[in-house]
């Protein structure tokens, strides 16, 4: 699912609209990835930016949680590549 910054977040109007501009971008990656013969994760799969209102932060960079969700993801790709 994509979702705009919360307006909470001090840097919300600079990126209204890119959850709807980024829409398709993490398959077309994917597309790329496969075309190249390499391996590609989304990491929002895993995780999400937190609410800042909710959870601390500026609602843009990821939290120490999110940092902890896409090492487990990528742990678990690496070794299933070996």
């Amino acid at each position: 699912a994509t979702h705009e910054p919360p307006d909470s977040c001090a840097f919300a109007e600079s990126f209204k609209g890119a959850a709807v501009k980024s829409v398709g971008l993490a398959e077309e990656y994917a597309a790329q990835a496969a075309a190249l013969g390499v391996e590609c994760l989304d990491a929002n799969a895993c995780t999400c930016i937190p609410d800042p209102v909710l959870f601390g932060g500026d609602g843009i960079h990821l939290s120490v949680d999110n940092c902890a969700d896409i090492g487990t993801m990528v742990a678990a790709k690496v070794k299933d590549m070996f």
